[in-house]
């Protein structure tokens, strides 16, 4: 037995779909009325609001037809059902966010095993299998259609984790806005004689870190995606390579306190705690590599720096601060600053420049393969022209393009020139791509020639030697060189009207 139950027009008493209203019904006023015909045999049901109850005894599907109107029916619609059994419908639920939980856990447990347990605990995966299996037990004892709703209803709004995934990984060097540097953290690292304002010496220590400190670091995001596509943030992971180029010892400090940095114990370079942040000593001339994770995704502060009293507050920081940002507030262009402010106009007018000679260049190797491929085909031109001229009487004798191979083979064709010959008849292109139709356009040019020479009055040329009466005429001959008389057939062959010798093709 299944139950069909439409919804409200307010929406707030039951949770299920309004095919009234999904259809325009929506009524003015309490006189309204609707009509349903449940498209199974029983009587038809008669309401004045858009929802109603129905119970189909069998599974299967149904045509439903609404009329609403007030006091006659004015509009009418048709929708179809198919009825399942909620029992059935559960199993293949429990199934499916099974599968979805365990595709998680595999990737949680692909992940680097020192940071694997902290994304598990983060996700808490054991309470949604615990769920689930509350929820199968609870299927396995239900018996009225009410119970199995219920429980459907508490499945559906369990969004189990189906992938764990880095959604965001980037790499750069180390930077950052030196306003929000603290220096009192150096200074309790190591105690010195300094200015009493230690604000002062935000400016220096990004110099400083500009001018002696080589870097990089990978910022990776970790995202949990559930069942209706929500992500959540889990972790952020951070891989840090730092190269000094300074004979003093500096300090990277990370801004965050010691509890929340989770570095990675593999690291060559420990962690130490200063007060409630954290710092790794970086030796003169050396090189530190480390890693640590932080929960959630807000970045943490990070800087380097020497002990303060090897700094001077004189110092001012360039215009330039060099975080891939153009900030004409604080003065950057291309001039003082070309790292972060590129100038766009060049950039393009050089980017246009280079793809016109590309496509010069490949339009002249376009002509120069397309030549030198015919001329591999057809050692003589002639041979082309007589196959074009062959392909085309037999399309006007309604040949096939296959009939056509088939009979140009069986003559002793070449497949690569009749395949090529093809694509020329059809006016393809059988060589490289064409960015630029040089045939199509060398074509154009070539019938306006012809049609303006046609329209010029042709006038004889006067022949200052008049042959005599009965004398064979001269054949023409622009050069003025002696024409060399054409040499007949040899042998047996003969010459077809296709211009080709009987013994080679036809």
């Amino acid at each position: 037995m299944v139950q069909l139950l439409t919804n409200s027009p307010s929406g707030d008493r039951h949770i299920s779909h309004n095919p009234a209203r999904a259809n325009g019904f929506a009524p003015k006023n309490g006189k309204a009325k609707y009509e349903w015909n449940f498209g199974d045999g029983s009587p038809l049901v008669v309401t004045n609001v858009s929802y109603t109850r129905h119970v189909y005894s069998n599974i299967s599907s149904y045509n439903v037809t609404i009329r609403f109107g007030e006091g006659s029916y004015l509009a009418s619609n048709n929708f179809a059902i198919t009825t399942i059994n909620p029992k059935e419908k559960l199993n293949q639920t429990m199934v499916d966010k099974r599968v979805k939980l365990n595709h998680a856990n595999t990737d949680v447990l692909s992940l680097p095993s020192w940071y694997q347990s902290t994304v598990l605990k983060t996700l808490d995966l054991d309470y949604y299998q615990s769920e689930l299996n509350r929820l199968e037990a609870a299927k396995v004892v239900a018996y009225t259609d009410q119970e199995f709703l219920e429980i459907a209803n508490s499945l559906y709004n369990l969004a189990v984790p189906w992938a764990v995934t880095i959604s965001e990984r980037k790499t750069g060097p180390l930077l950052g806005e030196y306003t929000s540097f603290d220096p009192a953290i150096v200074q309790e690292i190591f105690p010195g004689s300094v200015e009493p304002d230690l604000s002062l010496y935000k400016p220096s220590i990004f110099n400083w870190q500009i001018k002696n400190i080589q870097s990089a670091v990978t910022e990776s995001k970790l995202k949990m995606i559930d069942e209706n596509d929500q992500f959540k943030d889990i972790i952020s992971v951070y891989e840090v390579e730092v190269t000094s180029l300074s004979s003093d010892e500096s300090y990277f400090i990370i801004q965050k306190d010691f509890s929340e940095v989770n570095f990675n114990s593999a690291s060559s370079s420990p962690s130490k705690k200063v007060g409630s942040n954290t710092y790794v000593v970086v030796p003169s001339e050396g090189k530190v590599s480390f890693s640590f994770f932080l929960n959630g995704s807000q970045a943490p502060i990070m800087f380097v720096s020497p002990k303060l009293s090897l700094l001077s507050t004189s110092q001012i920081v360039d215009v330039c601060n060099f975080n891939a940002r153009c900030e004409k507030g604080l003065g950057e262009n291309s001039k003082n600053c070309n790292t972060d402010c590129a100038s766009v106009g060049w950039t393009w007018f050089w980017l246009i420049l280079f793809l016109i000679a590309a496509v010069i260049v490949y339009t002249f190797l376009q002509i120069w393969y397309k030549r030198k491929y015919e001329q591999y085909l057809f050692k003589d031109r002639v041979e082309m022209h007589n196959l074009l001229a062959f392909i085309d009487n037999a399309r006007m004798n309604k040949l096939s393009n296959q009939q056509i191979r088939d009979i140009l083979t069986q003559k002793g064709w070449e497949k690569d020139q009749v395949e090529y010959a093809l694509l020329r008849s059809e006016g393809k292109n059988p060589g490289m791509f064409e960015i630029i139709p040089v045939d199509k356009i060398a074509s154009i040019i070539e019938k306006r020639r012809a049609s303006a020479l046609a329209d010029k009055k042709i006038v004889a040329p006067v022949n200052p030697y008049p042959l005599k009466q009965g004398s064979p005429k001269p054949a023409f001959n622009p050069l003025g060189q002696q024409r060399q008389p054409s040499q007949p057939p040899q042998g047996n062959k003969t010459t077809t009207r296709f211009g080709q010798q009987s013994n080679t093709k036809y």
